[in-house]
């Protein structure tokens, strides 16, 4: 029913250290989240469905909260209000110039029991950009930078700000990896695509990173079950092995 943040270190030899609480104001307890720190490392973007109850019914429009690493003030971005009742909002990432992308992928209804999961109908995605104020003054309205076609279930970024690279679930089943030009909205290349023969082949809890030099690329489709990375076009899986034999993966970053 709500949310906690922390930090810690970790020593050389890999040991978890200095673990405390980051004082905030309440933050919400939140469905499917996911979340980016500056690069200075002062402000916090969190984002996903807030858990207004214990129903497993969609509990409401996502939200995305921006929180002071100094202060522990918690700003809300208002740039769905009156709308966006089964948007999701995913993948916040902060840019250079202290701005913060992320996607909004508009579903046709949130499919319980997940409350956060898209329909397998298919969202359709944009991706958005809002200036975030240094000091503590409310965020801006935003702006959608670009329309990404088909069901898109994420969208990234790139470091130097001219392109997103999305995942997308096929007509016909399978996915796509398609990187698009921030200033034009067209497609760039089309860096992987996985055949499917249906529809169920739809991404469920699907993943997607990129490292810091936006050359390669992490997927996770359906809790690990297609896992690993991209280069050259070409897929390189990665085998997991889960600690009790529950071989599942919720979340993976470079």
């Amino acid at each position: 029913m709500r949310t906690d943040l922390f930090r810690f270190t970790l020593t050389s030899a890999g040991r978890v250290a200095s673990f405390s609480r980051i004082r905030t104001g309440r933050l919400p307890g939140f469905t499917e989240p996911s979340l980016a720190i500056s690069p200075d490392g002062t402000q916090l973007a969190l984002a996903g469905i807030p858990d207004l109850d214990q129903s497993i019914d969609p509990s409401g429009p996502p939200r995305l909260v921006v929180v002071n690493m100094r202060t522990g003030l918690a700003r809300t971005w208002h740039g769905l209000a009156g709308t966006g009742s089964t948007d999701l909002i995913e993948d916040p990432v902060w840019m250079t110039d202290g701005s913060l992308r992320f996607v909004v992928a508009t579903c046709r209804y949130r499919d319980p029991p997940y409350n956060g999961a898209c329909a397998y109908s298919g969202p359709t995605g944009r991706e958005w950009a809002v200036d975030v104020p240094e000091d503590d003054a409310p965020l801006g309205s935003g702006r959608v930078l670009v329309r990404l076609p088909g069901a898109t279930v994420q969208a990234q970024s790139s470091g130097s700000g001219d392109s997103v690279t999305s995942l997308a679930v096929l007509d016909y089943g399978g996915i796509q990896v398609a990187r698009y030009d921030v200033r034009q909205g067209h497609l760039l290349k089309i860096l992987y695509r996985r055949e499917g023969s249906r529809k169920s082949d739809a991404v469920f809890a699907a993943g997607l990173a990129a490292d810091g030099s936006g050359s390669y690329l992490l997927i996770n489709e359906n809790l690990g079950s297609f896992f690993g990375w991209i280069g050259d076009g070409r897929f390189h899986k990665l085998q997991i092995h889960g600690l009790y034999g529950f071989d599942e993966i919720v979340a993976a970053s470079w």
